[in-house]
């Protein structure tokens, strides 16, 4: 419903709106209905029926909700967490050996599916899905992390056992987190709850990236503050800093920037760190399109360039997911917050970022397509055309969709496109994981 319109078709009618919201009320749509009057009233101060919703509305939002959160059950998970990474980050007796040679430590390929454990625990307790639901997901990615450290000696050759391991490591978190999502919204559901789920784990990766790099300051000045002493911490204890320290940081991500008590459509996005990284990534969207236009431009003068240089299609895949995920950041869950002239200038610039990136997309996948064909398929190979493919088809579904679509409906054709995509990561990840070691 787009509540917007409802308010203005029924600007001089008091009785139409009133039963709007007491209908509202008793669903799920007063959050929304009361965006949209703030949103109208600063469109139309003027108005004395919008501002005295207005001041009605903002008065009963005062009411503070304490959000209640499980601290003492959120660090001991995270604290064990830490500490079976730790134990998996000694090197020489947890290393993957491939044909005599130290190839890769456990903890790289475990961390993902030891962390989806720990932070499914810490929802199930504070009552975002049933211990029953738990046991289930944690069982499968105790699966999922058992075929990651095993499944490279079923490829043959040590390059391609070395190429598989690596597609492991940076795929396994992702085939993870998606079994915290299904956690989270009981099986696939809606396109709105994956777009949801898919926002706030946009800002649930920055905000581990924040902590992130609070360690890494602290364990540099711990390092540091002991060697000016001319004491040399011992390897374990340095372990404890870097390898533990960041197994506490995804249950505790979680914990602060995730509200267990309610849907991932319910969560907040207009405030907080989620209003902050919108606003700044928003003012990243020209940028970006001026970046790819001037791009687009020297491409005819350096065309072969990705056809014979692998570092080049690296780049040009990294760019596409980047581009992505400032498209993903850019969307908001509702355009309540948001004037007709924004609304209707970031709508164009999601489109015209789109296009660009498309046109990039093709380039790279015709490149990768042709280096196959000249030289054969690799696990890496196909890994990179697999996500190529995927993104080019997001980004024309995205361009396609909003041709067909008006004002009132861009938003959500969005939201369906990237809950597509959520589904189509997912499956490739779990293609590369399980397809590869059979394929090669």
């Amino acid at each position: 419903m787009d509540y917007q319109q409802l308010l203005r078709e029924a600007s001089g009618d008091p009785a139409r709106l009133e039963q709007a919201y007491q209908e509202l009320s008793a669903g799920s749509g007063s959050d929304k209905f009361a965006e949209a009057v703030h949103a109208v009233y600063a469109e139309h101060p003027d108005n004395l029926l919008f501002a005295a919703w207005h001041h009605r509305l903002a008065q009963s939002a005062q009411v503070v909700i304490v959000r209640q959160v499980p601290w003492l059950f959120a660090l001991a998970a995270a604290l064990v967490n830490g500490l079976l990474l730790w134990w998996l980050s000694d090197a020489p007796q947890w290393m993957i050996h491939v044909q005599g040679n130290n190839t890769m430590p456990y903890f790289v390929l475990a961390w993902g599916p030891l962390a989806g454990v720990f932070v499914l625990a810490y929802l199930a307790h504070a009552g975002a899905l049933t211990w029953r639901l738990w046991g289930v997901l944690s069982a499968a990615l105790a699966v999922l992390g058992l075929w990651g450290l095993s499944a490279y000696s079923l490829v043959d050759g040590f390059a391609l056992q070395e190429q598989y391991l690596i597609l492991a490591a940076m795929h396994l978190p992702v085939l993870a987190w998606t079994l915290v999502g299904i956690g989270l919204l009981h099986g696939l559901g809606r396109a709105e709850s994956r777009f949801a789920f898919l926002l706030k784990s946009l800002e649930l990766y920055i905000l581990g990236g924040l902590f992130l790099s609070a360690l890494g300051v602290l364990s540099m000045v711990t390092l540091s503050l002991f060697l000016a002493l001319g004491i040399d911490l011992a390897p374990w204890v340095q372990r404890m800093l870097i390898a533990g320290g960041g197994g506490l940081v995804p249950v505790l991500a979680v914990t602060v920037g995730y509200d267990a008590t309610r849907l991932p459509e319910q969560q907040s996005f207009d405030s907080g760190l989620s209003r902050l990284l919108a606003l700044l990534l928003r003012l990243f969207l020209p940028l970006t399109l001026a970046v790819l236009v001037v791009y687009i431009g020297f491409v005819p003068f350096y065309f072969w360039r990705p056809f014979e240089n692998r570092d080049v299609l690296i780049t040009y895949n990294a760019m596409l997911f980047a581009v992505l995920a400032l498209l993903l950041g850019v969307t908001p869950m509702s355009a309540a917050n948001l004037g007709q002239g924004q609304e209707r200038w970031l709508r164009r610039g999601i489109v015209a970022v789109a296009v660009l990136a498309g046109l990039v997309s093709l380039y790279a996948l015709t490149a990768i397509t042709y280096r196959t064909v000249l030289e054969g398929l690799t696990p890496n190979r196909v890994a990179f055309i697999g996500w190529n493919v995927i993104n080019t088809l997001l980004l024309g579904a995205l361009v396609v969709g909003q041709v067909r679509r008006n004002a009132a409906t861009w938003l959500p054709g969005v939201h369906q496109v990237f809950g597509a995509g959520c589904l189509l990561y997912a499956l490739w990840s779990a293609s590369v994981i399980f397809g590869l070691p059979l394929l090669f």
